[in-house]
């Protein structure tokens, strides 16, 4: 059966992205059969956020997907550790960020700070080695400051401005950064 494309404008990528979900709902064809082509990778981020919304299974082909990408799993780290203590991985993500961090003693920074109950006022007291001390106490002070403020929104904002940029800066790719940073 012939299909003949559609053409429309819209106003923003936001609403093509729904426009173009809903349609998919709509459809009377399987998600299975269903392609969308986009001319640039820079577009997914908000067919992602659309599908997820809708609940539509997605997969990306030639390129990543927008919350698999480094950075996002980096902030997301923050948010999801907050919310949850338990999140080992996230705990490392986060604290691997850290100069001379890697994972097997970021593991054992995890067990010294669950044993003070993840505390943030005890973070001083942790066995860290002494060329990163400077590190992890600062990311343990943007975490207990990300704490502070109620919305993700507002934490997010925090751990970008006062860690993460510097971060980002330092440990990617140049060519990258105004990419990533519109991520974020």
């Amino acid at each position: 059966q012939r299909i003949d494309p559609v053409v429309k404008g819209f106003v923003d990528e936001t609403e093509q992205s729904e426009a173009i979900a809903l349609k998919i709902l709509n459809s009377r064809y399987e998600f299975k059969n269903t392609a969308v082509l986009l001319r640039t990778n820079y577009l997914m981020r908000d067919f992602e956020f659309a599908f997820r919304r809708y609940h539509i299974r997605y997969k990306v082909v030639g390129g990543t997907p927008f919350y698999e990408k480094a950075h996002i799993k980096d902030i997301l780290a923050f948010l999801k550790f907050e919310y949850n203590s338990n999140d080992r991985i996230s705990f490392i993500r986060i604290i691997t960020m850290g100069k001379g961090i890697g994972a097997k003693t970021a593991e054992k920074i995890y067990e010294g700070f669950r044993s003070y109950n993840f505390n943030y006022a005890a973070a001083q007291l942790l066995k860290v080695p002494r060329k990163s001390s400077s590190d992890v106490l600062k990311i343990f002070k943007i975490m207990e400051g990300s704490s502070r403020r109620l919305l993700p929104a507002d934490k997010m904002r925090f751990i970008y401005k006062n860690f993460y940029m510097k971060y980002l800066i330092d440990e990617y790719d140049t060519d990258n950064i105004a990419s990533r940073q519109s991520d974020i």
